[in-house]
């Protein structure tokens, strides 16, 4: 099998994962629509939050020319969620908002660096 052909199939494996991942916050951002204010008032906190999914999509974009920047920045996002959000003070919240693109991150690192080295 061809070595690069190999890393080509793996480096789908986190792309996947993120888009599950983004999917899962854009979820989480329908909680815009509970409160009983005015529906442009909820539209407007629903794009507020939809703006971390919006940018990683931006990352996993990027992730197909510069998949180890890509991962360094998965790597960074999840240090900002983790500082940002207050992950650290729950498990469940750390293990279902910042694991995420730590993990991601980590994929995208090695698989391109294994992918640099052949």
């Amino acid at each position: 099998m061809n070595t690069d052909n190999k890393y080509c199939k793996l480096m789908w494996i986190p792309r996947i994962i993120t888009t599950i991942f983004i999917l899962f916050l854009s979820l989480l951002a329908l909680d815009a629509f509970s409160d009983e204010t005015s529906f442009s008032q909820q539209f407007l906190g629903f794009i507020i939050h939809l703006i971390p999914s919006f940018v990683l999509i931006i990352i996993l974009v990027l992730s197909w020319k510069h998949p180890i920047g890509s991962g360094v920045a998965f790597i960074f996002i999840a240090i900002v969620f983790t500082l940002f959000f207050d992950t650290y003070e729950n498990i469940f919240s750390f293990l279902t908002i910042s694991l995420g693109p730590a993990t991601i991150g980590g994929l995208f690192v090695i698989l391109g660096i294994l992918r640099k080295k052949e």
